[in-house]
């Protein structure tokens, strides 16, 4: 039988300076919001408390943008080419689910395509 007689070796990492920092600002931490990550300015204990609330697209500014894609018969291809959104974040903003969180950018492209205010 074989028996092994490596120790086990345990790597950590030095810091600069000798000593770890002790008052050091709260990480920043990044989400991921419809497939893009984000690094955010709110510190990550902010972020997990549930009094921070995004805001979501509901079925209203869903059936606006579909109601007003449809009045220039326009499928959501020419919607994403004359934006300039991404086409998977007009199928998103389309069929809305509770995590589906508004972009204001896109939000503000498709206005000015669609040439109708979009209202939450």
């Amino acid at each position: 039988m074989f028996v092994q007689d490596w120790e086990p070796v345990v790597l950590t990492k030095k810091h600069s300076g000798g000593e770890p920092k002790k008052n050091t600002p709260p990480q920043k931490k990044q989400t991921s919001v419809n497939s893009q990550t984000v690094k955010s300015d709110i510190p990550a204990y902010k972020l997990e408390k549930d009094d921070c609330k995004l805001n979501v697209v509901t079925s209203s500014m869903a059936q606006q943008i579909i109601d007003a894609r449809n009045s220039k018969k326009w499928n959501q291809e020419v919607l994403a080419r004359q934006s300039q959104v991404p086409l998977d974040i007009i199928k998103k903003y389309e069929k809305p689910t509770s995590t589906t969180v508004i972009m204001p950018q896109y939000v503000q492209k498709l206005t000015k395509a669609l040439g109708v205010q979009i209202k939450k």
